[in-house]
C-alpha cells in the first residue's frame, strides 16, 4: 500500500518517500540483531552482554539497565579476550566485574573493570593489558580477585559457565 502511494505520487516526494520506507526498513532490520549473546542481574541490574559480529562495531559490549536509567559501555577490537560476572566487595556491594585482555605472549591476565551496578558508572577502566591493574582493583573491592574459570571460550558465549561467568574469546 505504501508503496503504491510512493508511485503515484510527484517524482521529488516518491523518491524522498521510497528513502524513508528504506531507511525504517533498514533500522528494524539492525534493531533485530541487536540481541544480546548474554544477560544476568547485578545488584537490580539488568546486565546485557554483546559481542560483535565483525571489528567495525566495538568488539565486546554491556549496556546496563536499572529501572528507567541505562548506559552502554563499549569495549574496543585490540583485546579478544572478554569475560564478565558479577562480584561481592568486601562490603557486600555488587560490581560488574570485567577482564577484558589479550592472548598474546606479553599480555597481563589482570586487566580489569570495575563498574558500579547502582549508579552504572564505570570506576576502573581495563586500559592496563601489559601491566594489568590488579592493585587497583583490589583496593575498590576490597579483597583478592579470583580468576575468571573460562574454560571454554566462544565468539557467542554459551552462557554462563558455571559460577555466573560469561567468558568471550575466538
Amino acid at each position: 500500500m505504501i508503496l503504491s502511494l510512493a508511485l503515484t505520487k510527484p517524482a521529488p516526494m516518491r523518491y524522498l518517500l521510497l528513502i524513508l520506507i528504506w531507511f525504517i526498513g533498514a533500522s528494524a532490520a539492525e534493531s533485530a540483531i541487536a540481541e544480546p549473546n548474554d544477560k544476568f542481574t547485578c545488584s537490580a541490574t539488568s546486565v546485557e552482554v554483546f559481542n560483535a559480529s565483525n571489528a567495525d562495531n566495538p568488539y565486546f559490549s554491556l549496556r546496563l539497565v536499572r529501572g528507567k536509567k541505562h548506559r552502554d559501555i563499549n569495549f574496543g577490537s585490540e583485546l579478544e579476550l572478554f569475560s564478565v560476572r558479577c562480584e561481592h566487595g568486601s562490603k557486600g556491594k555488587q560490581f560488574v566485574l570485567v577482564n577484558h585482555t589479550c592472548g598474546a605472549i606479553g599480555c597481563n591476565a589482570s586487566n580489569w573493570g570495575i563498574i558500579d551496578p547502582r549508579s552504572l558508572k564505570v570506576i576502573l577502566v581495563p586500559n592496563q593489558p601489559y601491566i594489568g591493574n590488579e592493585d587497583a582493583a583490589i583496593e575498590l573491592i576490597g579483597h583478592s580477585l579470583k580468576p575468571f574459570s573460562c574454560g571454554n571460550r566462544s565468539p557467542n558465549s554459551a552462557g554462563a559457565q558455571g559460577k555466573g561467568e560469561y567468558c568471550y574469546g575466538p
